[in-house]
Formats: C-alpha cells, sequence, structure tokens
C-alpha cells in the first residue's frame, strides 16, 4: 500500500515536456534564474484540495499546522493521511490520491537555459528553485574549467552532488534530518567545442 512520487522529462527538438505526480519539483535555469516547470499536489493547493473533498476525503492538519489529506478509517480509528494529493501506489487511499501527472511544454532558448535541476521533496525542505539552480550552475562553471571537453552526463552528475551537498550543508547548519532526497540535472550543451566536431546550436547534448 506504499506509494511514490516522480517527475520525468523528454526532450523533442528545443521543446521540454517535463511531467509529475506528486510534490517533485524541476526548475530550468533560464539566464541564471529558476523557471518552475513542475506543479505542487498537495492539500494546501485550493483546487487540489476541492478535489480532494469532492472524492470523499477531509483536509485536516498535521501536528506542523502543514494540510494533508485525510481518509476515515473505522470508527475510532481516527485518519490515514498523506502529504500529497496525488501519487502512484497508495492504493488503499484510492481514489481520494489520484496518480494523474500535470505536464509543462515549455520551449528552450539556446545559450539562455543552461540546465533543469529535478528534486524530490527532501530537496526543497532546504532549498529554493533559485538556490538549486544557482549551485547547479556554480558546479557547471566548476566542471568546464577544470575539463572543457567533460561529457554532459558527467557535468550532470556533478551539479546533481553539488546541489546534495548543498542540502546537507544547511541541514547541519539548522541541526535539522535530511531524508528523501534524490536530485537529477540535465545539461544543456549548445555549442560545444572538441577536436573534430563542432556541434550545432540547432541540437544540443542533454543527459
Amino acid at each position: 500500500d506504499s506509494g511514490a512520487i516522480g517527475v520525468w522529462s523528454a526532450l523533442v527538438g528545443h521543446k521540454l515536456v517535463v511531467a509529475n505526480t506528486g510534490n517533485c519539483v524541476a526548475a530550468l535555469a533560464r539566464n541564471g534564474e529558476a523557471v518552475v516547470l513542475t506543479y505542487l499536489h498537495g492539500a494546501w493547493v485550493p483546487s487540489e484540495a476541492a478535489r480532494v473533498r469532492a472524492a470523499g476525503g477531509t483536509v485536516l492538519e498535521d501536528e506542523d499546522g502543514v494540510p494533508v489529506v485525510g481518509k476515515r478509517l473505522a470508527p475510532g480509528q481516527g485518519y490515514q493521511t498523506s502529504l500529497v494529493t496525488r501519487a502512484f501506489g497508495s492504493f488503499d487511499m484510492k481514489p481520494i490520491l489520484i496518480v494523474e501527472p500535470d505536464a509543462t511544454l515549455i520551449s528552450l532558448q539556446p545559450g539562455e537555459d543552461s540546465c533543469v535541476v529535478y528534486g524530490s521533496h527532501g530537496v526543497w525542505e532546504f532549498l529554493t528553485p533559485q538556490v538549486a539552480v544557482e549551485q547547479a550552475e556554480l558546479a557547471l562553471r566548476n566542471a568546464r574549467s577544470t575539463d572543457p571537453l567533460m561529457a554532459p552526463e558527467d557535468m550532470g552528475a556533478c551539479a546533481a552532488r553539488e546541489v546534495k551537498d548543498h542540502v546537507h550543508y544547511l541541514a547541519r547548519k539548522e541541526g535539522a534530518p535530511v531524508s528523501d532526497l534524490a536530485v537529477a540535472v540535465t545539461v544543456f550543451q549548445w555549442d560545444v567545442l572538441c577536436p573534430t566536431l563542432r556541434c550545432s546550436r540547432d541540437k544540443p547534448s542533454q543527459f
């Protein structure tokens, strides 16, 4: 009866499709600014709360005052709760929780869009999307200065590691635990120079 959340993407030419279910976030770095490409699926979102109630669920508050989804159990047994309103699995919470994703289609801008940071809930407990893309771009600059011919997937791994390290740094500083921490970074190389090939600006490399 356990559930999962997710975010995924597809690159078609200069268009990027991003879809998500749950509270994962994808943030595009455009000219150094974060552009959020995902939707949060939680009971604090008015449209999601209305859908939950229409499906027979209840919106409650957890011990921190955060709205959560509630499904009434047998009399006297209280509620089963979920932080998200959409998830894979969690079959005992259907049809209150649904799996249907929200999707975003965006046209990429050559030379302006450097990467996309994808993160699970644990990332955003400590970072804003803006801080996440700044950390990723810092790692990309450092990687390129160290190895100008580094492959996009290796640069993406460096950027993801930098974001995760920054989460752990802030968590230690705050004395807070870290959980549900997953990061991936897509890197776009619009103008790559290598010994035998100059890659076209019209065909970005990506991971």
